[in-house]
């Protein structure tokens, strides 16, 4: 994840979670090939460990939205996908 959408579903500013990193707080970002950070699964998990347990709530509430999000898209695409296979005989 790039370090703006960690920002908006963490709800913590770039300068924050930078700070954090900078201090050794959270692990060091990969770098993707343009040069910026981006964060796994385990570099997420180590920041929500930083948060006060209102924002790990709101963070959840984000995280579940995105799912949500994605999952909605997921079952359009393959309703697409299912038409088009059906449409070919």
């Amino acid at each position: 994840m790039k370090t703006h959408y960690v920002c908006k579903i963490i709800g913590v500013s770039k300068s924050t979670l930078l700070r954090w990193e900078k201090e050794k707080l959270i692990p060091e970002a990969s770098k993707n090939l343009a040069g910026g950070r981006v964060f796994d699964a385990k570099d997420v998990e180590a920041i929500l460990r930083q948060l006060t347990p209102k924002q790990k709530e709101l963070a959840k509430k984000a995280l579940e939205n995105q799912m949500r999000s994605l999952v909605d898209n997921m079952t359009e695409e393959i309703v697409i996908l299912a038409k088009l296979i059906a449409s070919i005989n």
